[in-house]
């Protein structure tokens, strides 16, 4: 009796996962800019636009840019996906790849399948051209089916060379890897990566993370172009609707020290 209680009740937390993981992507759809996003929003994110182009004065060529955060629920999905639209917009000829191979979200967030993707073709089994998409102005990537060791497949030469190949067809080049707080694979695989753009959240990111990412960077030799500050209180930046929404980052890495941060999030503010 007790195992078929529990049997239930596992069904019934399923179902709610389920139909929150289905509420959560509708509203995070609903941040990817377009015709209804505010002029405020639109401006800030051309005003990173412009600062990313002025960080790479001496690069020629393709820039290929790391997009990452210090811990989950930053928002550097949505991020990554809307610095990809503005700069399309400008005219260039944007690439998005989702390297957070372990918890991928750019397939969810521009309405695509993930059956065929990064992993795929670093493993052998598709060719890059077969897994390039194109929506919303940019052609993306997705991860693939999810691999049992993302990290080496991202270090690995296969991807060194992937990257100088799209290289040769795009002018920019954005990466979507996982929070820096519990893996590495942000940093496996900077050798040809212009620059590393840190994604933060207002009351939400923890101080010491931060600082624990940036330190990871700097140890890794990478250019840091700067941080985005996702839900940005509007009274402190003079623009009344501001606010990127809230991203929240809702799988659970699979960490030990998942919960240690979720627990001391009140601590280091």
């Amino acid at each position: 009796m007790n195992l078929l209680s529990n049997n239930k009740k596992m069904d019934r937390n399923i179902r709610r996962d389920k139909k929150q993981e289905k509420k959560y992507i509708k509203t995070t759809r609903t941040n990817i800019l377009g015709a209804k996003t505010s002029f405020a929003t639109l401006e800030s994110y051309r005003s990173v636009r412009t600062n990313i182009m002025f960080s790479l004065p001496d690069e020629t060529g393709c820039r290929n840019i790391v997009v990452t955060s210090a811990m989950p629920g930053d928002g550097k999905t949505t991020t990554c996906i809307n610095l990809a639209i503005t700069f399309g917009q400008a005219g260039k000829k944007v690439l998005v790849i989702d390297c957070d191979m372990r918890c991928p979200r750019i397939h969810l967030y521009l309405g695509s399948d993930n059956e065929a993707g990064l992993s795929n073709v670093l493993a052998g089994f598709a060719d890059v051209d077969e897994v390039v998409r194109h929506k919303e102005g940019v052609y993306f990537i997705t991860a693939g089916l999810i691999p049992q060791n993302p990290a080496e497949l991202l270090s690995s030469q296969k991807m060194e060379k992937l990257i100088e190949k799209l290289s040769e067809s795009y002018d920019y080049i954005f990466f979507d890897t996982p929070p820096l707080a519990f893996v590495a694979d942000a940093v496996t695989f900077l050798k040809n990566i212009s620059g590393v753009i840190l994604i933060a959240r207002q009351k939400y990111t923890l101080h010491h993370a931060i600082e624990a990412a940036v330190s990871a960077l700097t140890f890794a030799n990478a250019k840091v172009l700067g941080f985005i500050l996702n839900d940005a209180d509007s009274e402190e930046i003079n623009y009344k609707k501001r606010k990127y929404g809230n991203n929240h980052y809702q799988h659970s890495y699979y960490y030990n020290n998942h919960d240690y941060y979720r627990n001391q999030r009140g601590k280091y503010r």
